[in-house]
């Protein structure tokens, strides 16, 4: 018997024009009900905004072949029905809709895949995709997205370079917060590779029209990424190493246009398992109309491990860096050299000790001509609680401009805030915004400073740290001392800083507490800050989760006598109350108390997901309250899925 079955050779499909299989079908019904109130102290009447949809649902999953599977496979995945709605908004009309109303229309979602000769090196796949979705800029702040986007890709997977090119496009509708915000972007993009036993090498070039709309701010944008990357490997692998990069980047955004283009070469020589060296250097250059800045940078290390416990580096480095501008100019040219020790100590079985220092010494040279200067894309990540100060100080406020990756830029009051701290200047996001800088988000800031004149000086600079963990890592204590000491450069604008943390952390089972203070001290914008959390992590058991997050910071900003201090928490549950039934809550609190930043944020999140054989039922609530700059809004959201397959 067994042998008669190996002996049988499965049949080849044969062709047929359409082959079609109904793999599901489903009956279902949604529900969404939305109300928000904003209203703004001691400024006229609340603004309510109430919206209650209904839409019953069919949905249908079929897989199915043109002529044969290997000519034009695809799957569909659809769900169709009628959809009503009925709205209201009360308050100050300011030229827009108040009142009530009723709309009807035809819901559609879609999920397809076509893929045209699958199993030839030029096969080629057609998507396209229409959901409606969530997405969190930060714990306390949910919105609501709908999506549509089509493209197709297709290439040669063969030969020495496989190559491919694909065309997307996507329109996107933000609702939540504020303004609500539209993104329509259509894109092309080719990819190239080359691998080979000693390295690999890869080419990507996407051009991308876009048009952005938060409110009635509209920006368009053209843009052009290229980027080359290699590694190619000298002999055994991973001992001499090239890795090379060249990245060009054109944003011809109708905001603030900008062009870049940078070459990055980085070679690693391991000479000996304990001996190391690397070598690094890189050009940039970024325009934007008649602003234009280069610079280059180069680094050369050598890295010993004397023993296991000790780590010696020494490098030389050196950056030169230019800006130019109709009506000023300056050069930069920095030199300098650095040394570092690391020293790892196990202490037995209770307790090991890290110590880590590193210095270095520069020579630097600056030649300015003219009154401002403009720094174009200056890199920086915004988190809340976290003091973020722009690189140079005496900057004009009112040439701050703030984007995004893309060339998308933010707007000042509503997307972010500017904070002056004497020659200092801070940059925060605002939360709650539909469409704005997440928590953590990356950001590019262009802006103009006043010029010194030109000068030299010599600049020390020292990070000392040291950590001691006992008992398994049960108890930690650390500290960090990192000193800036400049000498000369009377004429210039020099940071001089000592800043001194200590803190310490404890990890036993559940619980992980820690507390940190920080004695900033510097010439420019001295403060001191405390930092404390508080981390709850209870298993419950059979996939039940409860954690608590709890963390407390206080800033003092001593020569602006200026106080931020903020308090938040947050409180997680996962409960599976039986096999076809599940539980999960979230909620959290976030208060921040600062001249100008006074903020309140709340956020109650709960929802029960039911499944019982070929019937599922998801039900949610969403609560948000934000209170900032005067502002009170308040939102409630509601949603309810019932569906059953067949």
């Amino acid at each position: 018997m067994n042998s008669l079955a190996a002996n049988v050779t499965a049949r080849p499909e044969q062709p047929r024009w359409l082959k079609l299989r109904l793999t599901e079908a489903d009956v279902g019904t949604e529900v969404e009900s939305y109300s928000e109130t904003r209203a703004v102290s001691g400024v006229g009447s609340p603004i309510t905004h109430e919206r209650l949809s209904l839409a019953p649902i069919v949905g249908l999953k079929l897989h199915g072949s043109v002529f044969h599977p290997n000519t034009l496979r695809f799957t569909l995945g659809a769900e169709n029905g009628l959809w009503s709605e009925d709205e209201t908004l009360s308050g100050p009309s300011g030229g827009g809709f108040v009142g009530h109303r009723e709309k009807f229309g035809w819901l559609q979602r879609y999920h397809a895949t076509a893929t045209f000769l699958r199993k030839k090196p030029y096969a080629a796949t057609l998507t396209a995709n229409k959901d409606h979705s969530f997405r969190d800029y930060d714990f306390f702040t949910r919105v609501t997205v709908d999506r549509e986007n089509y493209g197709a890709r297709l290439g040669y997977s063969r030969g020495p370079v496989p190559v491919s090119v694909s065309l997307r496009h996507l329109d996107e509708q933000v609702t939540g917060w504020s303004f609500p915000t539209s993104l329509r972007e259509t894109a092309l993009t080719l990819d190239a590779r080359n691998e080979r036993k000693t390295g690999q090498t890869d080419l990507s070039y996407e051009v991308e029209n876009y048009a952005r709309t938060d409110g009635g701010f509209r920006q368009t944008g053209l843009n052009q990424y290229a980027n080359l990357l290699d590694t190619q490997d000298f002999g055994q692998p991973e001992k001499l190493r090239l890795n090379s990069s060249l990245l060009f980047t054109d944003l011809a955004s109708s905001v603030l246009p900008t062009r870049s283009f940078t070459a990055l070469e980085h070679f690693h020589w391991q000479h000996t398992d304990d001996l190391e060296s690397n070598y690094d250097y890189g050009y940039n250059h970024h325009e934007s109309g008649e602003l234009n800045n280069a610079g280059h940078h180069a680094r050369a290390e050598l890295r010993h491990q004397f023993c296991e416990s000790i780590t010696s580096t020494l490098d030389l480095h050196g950056q030169t860096f230019s800006a130019s501008s109709p009506n000023a100019s300056t050069d930069t040219t920095r030199y300098g050299v650095g040394w570092g020790e690391r020293y790892t100590k196990k202490l037995g079985s209770w307790g090991r000790l890290t110590l880590d220092n590193h210095v270095t010494f520069d020579q630097e040279e600056r030649r300015n001509v003219g009154a401002l200067a403009t720094v174009i894309n200056e890199s920086h990540t915004l988190n809340d609680g976290v003091v973020t100060f722009l690189k140079q100080p005496r900057v004009l406020e009112s040439t701050i401009r703030v984007t995004d990756r893309t060339g998308t830029a933010y707007q000042l009051l509503l997307h972010y805030l500017v904070v002056a701290h004497g020659e200092q200047t801070e940059l925060r996001r605002v939360p709650g915004v539909t469409g704005g800088i997440p928590d953590g988000g990356p950001v590019l800031v262009s802006y103009s400073y006043a010029l010194p004149p030109s000068d030299s000086f010599q600049r020390l600079a020292d990070l000392a740290q040291i950590r001691l963990d006992l008992f398994d890592k049960l108890f930690g204590v650390y500290a960090r001392l990192n000193t800036v000491n400049n000498y000369g450069g009377q004429s210039l604008v020099l940071q001089e800083i000592t800043d001194q943390v200590a803190g310490a952390d404890v990890n036993w089972r559940w619980l992980r507490v820690g507390a940190e203070y920080e004695h900033f001290d510097s010439n420019l914008s001295p403060f001191r800050s405390r930092r404390v959390f508080e981390n709850l992590n209870f298993n419950l058991g059979e996939g039940a989760k409860l954690t608590f997050d709890f963390s407390q910071n206080w800033i003092v900003f001593l020569d602006a006598n200026r106080d931020l201090t903020s308090y938040q928490f947050i409180g997680r549950l996962c409960l599976p109350l039986s096999r076809r039934l599940a539980y999960t809550a979230e909620g959290g609190v976030r208060v921040e108390r600062g001249v100008g930043f006074d903020q309140n944020l709340a956020t109650a999140r709960t929802s029960l997901d039911f499944r019982y054989g070929k019937l599922s039922a998801a039900l949610s609530y969403d609560y948000q309250d934000q209170q900032f700059l005067g502002e009170l809004r308040t939102r409630h959201f509601f949603y309810l899925r019932v569906r059953r397959a067949f």
